[in-house]
């Protein structure tokens, strides 16, 4: 291939997906590095029909990831899983990329989508009694949708006050089971999700401004213990708990391979990319896309829209044509 023409895509969710067909499109050679197993992003996590992506009415996430990949396949655009970019070199045609075995790719560009990831178990390692929890007593993310049939006549701690907390809690009530919401600061979900669990009131309670404190069992039976804004302590039992408790973006690993570089990179107090509207980074031919640079608003619409951007900017830096 011609090393003008060679863009490296690192993340093969939506946006870095979606860059790569335009990329290819406009006439370059993209490769696709995706760090997982698979391609897809955290939308292959996504167990619910998405109903707000145009055209791809009754799709789940997972089958829109899938539909995504197969696009990009069918193009003969190359994805290589399982491959991490450990350092990232500016030379003076683009970039040097090396990855796990240290040999060096060379890109004219690199487009950097790696998205978002659910917080897990590390963010609420300072709750007491966690580690001594079974795997089908609690759930993270995208995971406290998957086989909520499990939930039928459960009562379900959901530890979160966004839309995917109140969502998860009227789909428990709708099975026949309860949900108790655990809110940090006052709910922020979407009025009509609110709207929607208000109308289980009998099966769905939400308690603001509270911090689960310890989970231990007591009789037999999973209590979980949290404290009010007023330092009052309450607890419940509870069968399950299901953490949603947000996104990270995933900029660490860049700042690392960057090295001295890094200093030139421009992220906000949580860690999101800060770019102009086309997706350029400070540093010269490397551009972001999607989820790491969507804080506001992250969604497939988005990315995909957020990776087409980048891939004409980079067209239109390299002049090609």
């Amino acid at each position: 291939m011609s090393d003008s023409l060679s863009v490296a895509v690192i993340g093969a969710g939506p946006a870095g997906l979606s860059a790569a067909l335009w990329l290819k499109q406009l006439g370059y050679t993209p490769f696709v590095l995706e760090a997982a197993d698979a391609p897809g992003g955290i939308l292959r996590f996504n167990f619910l029909a998405n109903e707000w992506v145009l055209g791809h009415h009754g799709l789940t996430g997972v089958a829109m990831s899938e539909r995504f990949v197969a696009h990009a396949e069918a193009l003969a655009i190359a994805i290589e899983c399982g491959r991490t970019v450990h350092r990232l070199v500016p030379i003076p045609q683009g970039w040097r990329l090396f990855l796990a075995d240290d040999t060096p790719r060379h890109a004219a560009a690199v487009i950097v989508a790696t998205g978002l990831r659910y917080r897990g178990p590390e963010a609420v390692a300072t709750v007491a009694g966690m580690g001594e929890l079974t795997e089908g007593e609690v759930a993270y993310g995208p995971f406290a949708f998957r086989d909520l049939e499990q939930c039928q006549g459960k009562t379900v701690l959901i530890v979160g006050g966004g839309d995917n907390a109140f969502e998860n809690a009227k789909m428990i009530a709708e099975l026949g089971g309860h949900a108790l919401i655990l809110c940090r600061s006052q709910p922020r979900a979407q009025r009509q999700l609110r709207e929607a669990a208000a109308r289980f009131a009998d099966r769905v309670r939400v308690v603001a401004q509270a911090a689960l404190r310890a989970v231990c069992r007591e009789a037999g039976k999973l209590v979980a213990h949290w404290q009010t804004v007023s330092d009052k302590t309450e607890a419940a039992t509870v069968d399950r708990l299901h953490f949603l408790i947000g996104y990270a973006p995933n900029s660490e690993w860049l700042v690392a391979a960057l090295g001295d570089a890094a200093t030139a990179l421009a992220r906000d107090a949580a860690g999101y990319l800060i770019t102009d509207r086309w997706g350029r980074t400070p540093l010269l031919r490397l551009y972001a896309a999607g989820d790491l640079v969507e804080r506001d608003f992250p969604n497939v619409v988005s990315a995909l829209a957020s990776g087409a951007r980048a891939a004409k900017a980079v067209d239109i830096d390299l002049g090609a044509r």
